[in-house]
């Protein structure tokens, strides 16, 4: 009842500020620096006016247009429309069904985001969401930064409609933020990072400048990203999330290709450290086109199936070129045989190929 009660009254005094506001601008017909300030006060009453009469539209249209706007910046694209596969008709939807948190939907370069107001306590125990792509990122941090800096600079000097896309997605800079801050944690990951150190020799570190560098085991001076292997960067930088507190329990982690540039004996230690992020609570979402990985994630399921419901555990999912989900049987291990038979067909083929040539 008290929050009813502080909303009406919310209500009243921003419609008695419109009234005040209308007749401000009536008497000042005559000073032109009273009609310059009401016309900058103007917008921002309109918006309040929005907000109090209409709570839960305003919001829905807000997050739709900041949904639509991160689409945009990730994937570096002026029109949303360039989302859609490009096989697909003009007029086909692209829909997106979160459960009980609501849906989203691309007709054409119209986007539309329906949430469901009863999930709001739900989005609020989200945790850190981390997407890794490639390395080379990295390695070009600096540079990166330099790019976002440039771009603040105009803004200042009052170049604010000039809003273009730099080539860099924003999660890249999310991410960058994120590790420049070490954060306070209730409940630390209990991972063990020195295996993973010990297998690239040693772990990526941030300098209080800000700058990421590699220290190896047993050298006192580090070396710059820009000169180290992007597999050292790859499978180092899972051992710096920890380190730095970005990583925790409720946490999604995004990698694209997690075996770019990593030697097969790494990507075992990658799919090892994932799958243990995974029993401490972290969510994990792979693509991987490595027979070598799918090949491990097969060995741990195989070891772990009298620990584990493999079902709820694991989520192997196989796709066709147009994106459509294929080989879904009920069995988990018949679904990775079906993904290492096609990661295969290469590989079988050059060996026939060289057994007709001898």
């Amino acid at each position: 009842m008290a929050q009813v009660t502080k909303y009406a009254l919310l209500k009243k005094e921003i419609h008695a500020l419109s009234v005040t506001l209308d007749t401000l601008v009536s008497v000042a017909d005559n000073d032109a620096l009273m009609k310059g300030l009401l016309a900058n006060v103007e917008p921002h009453i309109s918006e309040l006016k929005k907000i109090v009469e209409n709570p839960t539209e305003y919001l829905f249209s807000a997050i739709s247009n900041s949904f639509a706007n991160a689409l945009k910046d990730n994937f570096q694209i002026s029109n949303l429309a360039d989302l859609k596969n490009y096989r697909s008709a003009a007029d086909d939807l692209a829909q997106f069904d979160f459960a009980q948190l609501g849906s989203v939907t691309l007709k054409k370069a119209a986007l539309t985001v329906a949430l469901n107001p009863d999930s709001f306590a739900e989005f609020r125990q989200f945790n850190t969401i981390v997407y890794l792509e490639s390395p080379v990122y990295w390695k070009m941090a600096a540079a990166l930064q330099s790019v976002r800096q440039d771009k603040r600079q105009l803004s200042m000097y009052g170049w604010q409609k000039i809003n273009y896309l730099t080539g860099v997605p924003r999660y890249v800079y999310d991410l960058l933020d994120q590790l420049s801050h070490k954060r306070k944690i209730s409940h630390p990951i209990g991972l063990d990072q020195d295996t993973i150190n010990a297998a690239i020799g040693g772990e990526i570190k941030l300098s209080e400048s800000g700058d990421f560098y590699f220290q190896e085991h047993g050298y006192a001076d580090g070396v710059g990203l820009h000169s180290t292997a992007l597999g050292i960067t790859n499978l180092g930088l899972i051992s710096l999330l920890l380190k730095r507190g970005v990583l925790g329990e409720g946490s999604c982690l995004f990698i694209d290709e997690p075996e770019a540039h990593l030697h097969p004996s790494w990507q075992k230690v990658m799919v090892e450290a994932l799958f243990e992020l995974s029993t401490k609570g972290v969510n994990i979402i792979i693509a991987s086109h490595s027979i070598d990985m799918m090949k491990c994630i097969e060995n741990i399921m195989e070891r772990e199936q009298d620990n584990l419901d493999l079902d709820a555990h694991f989520g192997i999912n196989q796709l066709s070129a147009d994106g459509n989900s294929v080989n879904m049987s009920d069995n988990v291990f018949k679904r990775i045989a079906a993904i290492k038979e096609d990661l295969g067909q290469s590989f079988y083929e050059m060996f026939v190929d060289s057994a007709w040539l001898g």
